[in-house]
């Protein structure tokens, strides 16, 4: 508008509230197919977010079977299934407006069978005195528990048999004892192991 020849402007202001949008988060890493018990799981993510500026927090939580299992938080994550099963990780994410997105994958972890070793066999053995051996358990999964079943052969015939983490059985003459344990973990994963021990009289020599 112009008065008297100068030209009149009004200038407007009116403020502008911009409102927080939330992230969007997507679990990245997580395993194609199933994994063996025992096995880390190391995940990631990737976040998008239009306000550029927003820093980013995360926090992730395992269940297995539908029990919680591990936490934990920061830009990646890495947990290990003790047992199989299947394992639910989320990971949430929050920028330093308060918005939140969250992501989970589902992980299926399958059994791994135990490892047995037979401990304290000696090579050779009396007959009539006792040997006493025992097992060595290694087990990627850790919350399984071990049952044991003995047997031992004297020349390749039935000898002995037995049940437990430790066995005895007492040699009764001459020959070759074979002692085999098998190992089973409350998956039904099975290992065993067998040693081969000498059945002799000893000889007494006597010097005259």
């Amino acid at each position: 508008q112009e008065i008297g020849g100068a030209a009149l402007s009004t200038v407007v202001t009116a403020p502008i509230t911009v409102t927080n949008v939330a992230p969007v988060v997507a679990i990245t890493g997580a395993p194609t197919s199933t994994v063996a018990e025992g096995t880390a799981v190391t995940l990631g993510q990737t976040v998008s977010d239009p306000g550029t500026a927003d820093t980013h927090t995360f926090a992730w939580s395992v269940t297995k079977n539908g029990n919680p299992f591990a936490t934990g938080s920061g830009a990646s994550f890495t947990f290990t299934p003790d047992d199989d099963g299947n394992y639910v990780a989320t990971v949430v994410a929050t920028d330093d407006d308060g918005g939140q997105d969250s992501d989970d994958v589902t992980i299926t972890a399958t059994n791994a069978a135990p490892v047995v070793t037979i401990t304290g066999a000696p090579a050779n053995a009396a007959p009539g005195v006792p040997v006493m051996l025992g097992v060595n358990v290694t087990d990627a999964g850790s919350a399984d528990t071990h049952t044991y079943a003995w047997t031992v052969t004297k020349d390749g015939d039935p000898f002995a048999s037995g049940t437990g983490a430790s066995f005895v059985f007492t040699p009764d003459g001459d020959g070759v004892y074979v002692a085999t344990v098998e190992g089973t973990d409350d998956d039904g994963g099975v290992d065993s192991d067998s040693v081969s021990i000498n059945g002799q009289y000893r000889l007494t020599l006597t010097a005259v």
